[in-house]
């Protein structure tokens, strides 16, 4: 029985020592590239079919870009997006529609990867009467 005992902890030892191993080797292979969140704009509106686009700021090395959008009183919204990335001398933009029930969060998907800068413009409208708030945030590769 001692024997038994002895060799199931033995084995045990063996499997944790390789699950260690792989999950030190999957950490550092897979290390996040430290980031900085930064607000690159917002607006508010109110009225009905109330209407509002921040002004688009460019965000540098950035990993990625998102909006929102949230109204009082909870209603259905529409919006579209336009995005410009530069990458060295090269230029791409991609652009889209959004819809749904406040509040909304679009995520945006670069038109490259890795692009050195990106400029997001974003413009929401209300279904009905209310306020519309919007805001768009990125990260960014840290300095």
């Amino acid at each position: 029985m001692r024997t038994r005992v002895l060799g199931l902890v033995v084995a045990g030892a063996a499997v944790l020592s390789v699950g260690a191993l792989s999950a030190s080797a999957s950490a550092t292979s897979t290390a996040a590239t430290p980031t900085v969140k930064r607000n690159m704009g917002s607006c508010s509106s109110r009225g009905d079919f109330a209407l509002c686009e921040p002004k688009g700021a460019t965000l540098n090395k950035p990993v990625s870009i998102e909006a929102g959008v949230w109204a009082a009183p909870r209603q259905g919204i529409t919006g579209n997006w336009t995005m410009v990335c530069t990458r060295g001398t090269s230029a791409a933009s991609k652009s889209g529609t959004f819809k749904g029930r406040t509040t909304v969060h679009v995520f945006f998907k670069f038109p490259f990867a890795h692009p050195d800068s990106c400029t997001e413009a974003v413009l929401a409208e209300l279904n009905g009467s209310g306020r519309i708030h919007i805001w768009v945030t990125g990260k960014r590769v840290a300095p």
